[in-house]
């Protein structure tokens, strides 16, 4: 298999891009060797509802992109609230992306001697939870349309009993950033639009809660 420095394949790019155009972005030229994608999907630990995002970047030469990685990058995403929102508050969560938040390709990577290897078709797949809290603090389900789901009560963080809590489906949109290798330039997202409902976070529920659809929790509530 071959194997191909990133330092000598920017150096190559560098000069074919001025062969036909004098100050050639060095982005464009990554648009031809990384490819950059987003989903989003939710999850639930203990009881606990999260947003979760992944940002996959695939490696479409045929040939191996190795080199000394600088992984650091950035996901935002922001609420985009369904009805007239009057609330002064920030409707966004920026992360930040670094080796830690690897979900798949981690083989790719060499943190003891810094390097990062992607072989051809191969892709680096980063993700982060979102648990509704933006940069200001402020909890979305707080703003959220809600339903109650009768026969199946739960306990809440601040020890309150009720009904488990579904929201109607919210939007977002999220984008994301990422540089991985010291030689080569930011990769940009196109920015992804997704609709989700939430269940809120609770600590224990009772035994007549029929479990949540993961793939679609908005099952629950008909929509």
């Amino acid at each position: 298999m071959k194997r191909v420095s990133v330092i000598i394949l920017t150096v190559i790019i560098s000069l074919l891009a001025s062969s036909c155009q004098e100050n050639l972005p060095v982005r464009e030229d990554l648009s031809s060797l990384l490819t950059t994608s987003l989903r989003s999907g939710y999850v639930i630990q203990n009881n606990r509802s999260y947003l979760r995002f992944y940002l996959s970047v695939k490696n479409t030469l045929d040939e191996t992109l190795e080199g000394v990685a600088a992984i650091h990058g950035k996901i935002v995403v922001t609420w985009i609230p369904t009805l007239n929102d009057d609330g002064d508050f920030n409707k966004s969560r920026t992360f930040i992306i670094a080796s830690d938040n690897i979900f798949t390709g981690l083989k790719n990577y060499n943190k003891l001697t810094g390097r990062l290897s992607i072989p051809p078709g191969d892709s680096m797949v980063f993700f982060t939870n979102w648990d509704l809290k933006t940069d200001d603090s402020t909890y979305l389900t707080n703003h959220f349309q809600m339903h109650q789901e009768n026969g199946c009560n739960v306990t809440y963080s601040d020890f309150s009993s009720g009904k488990r809590r579904i929201s109607d489906r919210q939007k977002f949109i999220f984008s994301a950033s990422i540089k991985l290798f010291d030689q080569l330039a930011v990769l940009y997202s196109t920015p992804v639009m997704t609709a989700q409902c939430v269940v809120v976070s609770y600590m224990f529920e009772g035994g007549n809660c029929p479990n949540l659809n993961l793939v679609d929790p908005c099952s629950l509530i008909g929509q």
